[in-house]
């Protein structure tokens, strides 16, 4: 018989890996750049990463970009981000 139980179980894990995935960009902002970033503002498409900020937090996150992705490369080897953009 199917348990559907279990078949949610992978739907949780992906959720999971999001949440911390999310949260490890955050740190990395707010531990460089001194920028709280919403984890639910940062999108990542084709090596670019794109965060929603406030327009103060443009020019912070632009003079600290190579830091902050040399970080992330370092704590989140999976992901390959080359570019971040401020909209």
């Amino acid at each position: 018989m199917f348990n559907i139980g279990l078949y949610l179980e992978k739907f949780k894990k992906v959720g999971e890996k999001r949440n911390v995935f999310e949260h490890t960009v955050s740190e990395v902002f707010k531990n460089i750049a001194s920028v709280d970033i919403n984890p639910s503002s940062i999108k990542i498409f084709k090596g670019e990463m794109t965060v929603s900020a406030p327009p103060m937090a443009h020019s912070i996150i632009f003079m600290k970009r190579e830091q902050i992705i040399s970080e992330l490369k370092e704590k989140l080897p999976n992901i390959s981000i080359d570019r971040i953009r401020c909209c």
